[in-house]
């Protein structure tokens, strides 16, 4: 199950997160790098279920000129789980997003 990426419960039952190992890689989408490139931003599903992509690039965009990776990833985080508890009450799915900004040396 590639939702389990974060999930430390689903871990601990031998869950792994590892797309060759699932039996649908359709969450799993690959993307070529070029100079339109700013960002990347790894997520559960405990994020992109809540967060439409408008809203997460805003926040990266927010943190790009000091490329502050862990600040936009925290707040990525923060958002996520405010929107679960507003929408799910008493339940909150797992949170992860590590965002990965590209520097202009990588691009050229």
């Amino acid at each position: 199950m590639s939702r389990t990426f974060g999930d430390e419960i689903g871990h601990a039952c031998g869950i792994i997160c590892t797309p060759g190992k699932i039996a649908f890689i359709s969450e799993v989408k690959i993307f070529p790098v070029d100079s339109k490139c700013q960002f990347y931003v790894i997520g559960s599903d405990g994020l992109w279920e809540m967060l439409p992509e408008t809203i997460i690039g805003q926040v990266c965009l927010q943190y790009l000129s000091e490329r502050n990776a862990d600040a936009a990833a925290k707040e990525l985080c923060r958002r996520a789980q405010a929107a679960w508890q507003k929408n799910m009450i008493g339940y909150v799915d797992d949170i992860t997003a590590v965002v990965i900004y590209l520097s202009e040396k990588f691009l050229s």
